[in-house]
């Protein structure tokens, strides 16, 4: 039935029950049902899902904001393939990764996507921003600095985490205590005014102007104290607090993007807190067998994400989805999750 395969698909996609536990559990139950007969009942909710998934793929590009990052996973059966690097060469790849973009658009609905493949983050970007309308301004893309995550061919606001910057310098704060003390008390500025902005309900370009004031002098304080250590030669720099006053100082243009553009966040935990999804299903279930089985979970998990971002009942919405498959492969926008129709 319909609502026993959408239960089946919530345990495993969202909640990270393996198809082996769930069989065990339904034993418990009095009801035993093989892990081979849940996984293929999955597969029938990702290919009614599957058309619903595309639109939204093409709906998530026209979006505003982005966030994106990714995290390593497993698929045993995936052979090393040939693709073009970054310096437009061939070659042979055999990386797996776990893509994640979350996409805010226009109505502020939260649109998240993953993708499990040979590639990376920025390369997942990339397919999602060919079907963007070319006539909308660029969007404001948040991420971390790592290479993985750039993005070529488009254009974009670009915005990097200040998590992760204030992450090299908490990493070290044993070794340096004094140092690093003095440069957190800094940062901390720049979250206790996204506070006061969240608090008060300022609008994107109220909060900008508001940074700008208030979080851009520390920045200037943060970035002149790591010129002014490597400069003087108090601080080696190649040692490891020397790498993490580097990172602030070549990428602080990024890290201050909130100061300037209207809209830009602070850091990138959004994605990280969504991609926690995927990172709980890779240490109870350890990989996938198949790149089928991949796309099935990216299907799957990127839909209940969109619903429980977007308060949607997802139990109901996956089985309407089920019950009304022939209408949703002849008009996916129609079926998408905040707007489906409800009386079927």
């Amino acid at each position: 039935g319909y609502s026993a395969r959408t239960v089946m698909a919530i345990s495993k996609y969202f909640a990270g029950s393996p198809f082996y536990r769930q069989e065990h559990i339904n034993g418990l139950l009095g009801t035993s049902i093989a892990s081979s007969t849940i996984f293929d009942q999955c597969e029938k909710v990702a290919d009614a899902l599957n058309p619903v998934f595309k639109a939204i793929k093409r709906h998530a590009a026209n979006a505003a904001l982005f966030y994106l990052d990714d995290t390593t996973n497993r698929i045993l059966e995936q052979n090393p393939v040939m693709k073009k690097s970054r310096d437009g060469r061939e070659r042979l790849r055999s990386g797996i990764y776990t893509s994640a973009v979350l996409a805010i658009d226009d109505d502020n609905r939260r649109l998240v996507l993953f993708q499990t493949n040979v590639g990376h983050a920025g390369e997942f970007m990339q397919e999602v921003l060919n079907n963007r309308d070319n006539t909308r301004a660029p969007p404001i893309l948040m991420s971390d600095a790592l290479s993985a995550n750039h993005v070529i061919g488009h254009e974009f606001e670009k915005c990097l985490c200040n998590a992760h910057g204030r992450r090299g310098l908490v990493e070290l704060i044993e070794q340096y205590p004094d140092d690093i003390i003095d440069a957190l008390e800094l940062y901390q500025h720049a979250w206790v005014n996204e506070s006061h902005c969240d608090e008060n309900a300022l609008s994107v370009e109220q909060r900008c102007a508001y940074h700008k004031e208030h979080s851009l002098p520390y920045m200037q304080k943060i970035h002149s104290w790591c010129r002014e250590k490597l400069d003087s030669n108090d601080v080696e720099p190649n040692s490891n607090l020397g790498k993490a006053m580097q990172y602030i100082i070549r990428h602080f243009d990024g890290l201050t993007a909130f100061c300037r553009i209207p809209g830009a966040p602070v850091d990138n935990n959004e994605i990280e807190r969504l991609i926690k999804l995927i990172v709980r299903a890779r240490k109870n279930s350890l990989f996938f067998k198949t790149a089928v089985g991949a796309d099935i979970s990216d299907i799957i998990t990127s839909i209940l994400a969109i619903c429980h971002e977007n308060n949607i009942n997802a139990f109901e919405y996956l089985n309407a989805v089920q019950r009304n498959r022939a209408s949703v492969n002849a008009t996916p926008d129609k079926w998408l999750p905040w707007n489906y129709p409800t009386d079927k």
